[in-house]
């Protein structure tokens, strides 16, 4: 696995994976890369080693480094998790539809928003994280059309310190309530809204615990799900590649509704538990670009 477990959705995918190792009698085992051409060469000692059942790349931002990898060794089995790659023979792509739970969030943004001016920093500017931009802006459209949501990107997963400040900068336009998808850029997002008082939204797990009085709801993603899923079915024989998709249906994705802050009233809840349905039914159409 090539991850950085530091952050909150690299940990739960190492979690994940410690659990299917402990469960099935295997072992698991982690590398940290900070650049492609480090992912590249780990993928490339563990591919070639031949030890590994499964190889698991953990981020859309290594596909390019993987799908060489992948082409040079095609007996081995590879897992992109928040990836898109649907054609290769020896690769399963474990896709979040995020823009789902982001619309549940961007939903309740706008009906808590004192402002009417909400903010989304995504981390890299790629398509997993047009996603959560999309969704969390088209949810928060659907309850106040001429809600004003602002973006920013940060350039970098690993820089609490650009978070904080492109929340301070969207705070200083009127958002009062900021969604980061950007790593461990966005704890600096969190930071910035228990340090000047104003209202932040985490990501991938709940991160109420990082800012207990200012995290309005999290984003949730079952990373560890997934990665468990995919490794008890290379254990069984049954790996299979192409495009799997996990959103609301699913139990891929969701938001932290039941530990939102106590302004969230029952009545919101209830309203959000319906667009849900709504989401899930097919009766409200979620963009993801």
């Amino acid at each position: 696995m090539v991850s950085n477990p530091e952050d909150d959705f690299n940990r739960s995918g190492v979690e994940g994976a410690r659990r299917a190792a402990a469960d099935f009698g295997g072992e698991m085992e982690y590398k940290v890369a900070v650049s492609p051409a480090e992912e590249e060469a780990l993928f490339s000692e563990y591919a070639a080693s031949g030890r590994y059942h499964l190889i698991i790349a953990m981020g859309g931002a290594q596909t390019p480094a993987l799908l060489k990898v992948a082409a040079q060794y095609p007996r081995q089995k590879f897992a992109l998790v928040d990836g898109d790659v649907a054609d290769q023979p020896n690769i399963v792509s474990l896709h979040f539809r995020d823009e789902e739970s982001s619309f549940l969030a961007g939903a309740l943004a706008s009906i808590m928003s004192y402002t009417g001016k909400i903010g989304f920093i995504g981390g890299m500017d790629i398509p997993a994280i047009h996603r959560f931009h999309a969704g969390y802006s088209a949810g928060a459209f659907y309850v106040n059309e001429d809600c004003d949501v602002m973006a920013d990107y940060t350039g970098t997963w690993d820089d609490a310190e650009v978070g904080r400040r492109l929340a301070l900068e969207q705070y200083g336009r009127g958002a009062d309530i900021v969604f980061g998808a950007a790593g461990l850029s966005s704890q600096g997002i969190l930071a910035a809204a228990a340090q000047n008082d104003f209202r932040a939204i985490g990501v991938d797990s709940d991160q109420r615990y990082r800012a207990p009085d200012h995290v309005l709801v999290s984003t949730l993603k079952a990373v560890d799900m997934v990665v468990y899923e995919v490794i008890r079915k290379v254990n069984e024989g049954t790996f299979t590649p192409g495009l799997r998709s996990f959103g609301l249906t699913e139990g891929g994705v969701d938001i932290s509704l039941e530990n939102s802050l106590p302004e969230v009233t029952d009545e919101i809840k209830q309203y959000i538990n319906q667009v849900r349905v709504g989401i899930i039914t097919g009766a409200i159409n979620v963009p993801s670009q």
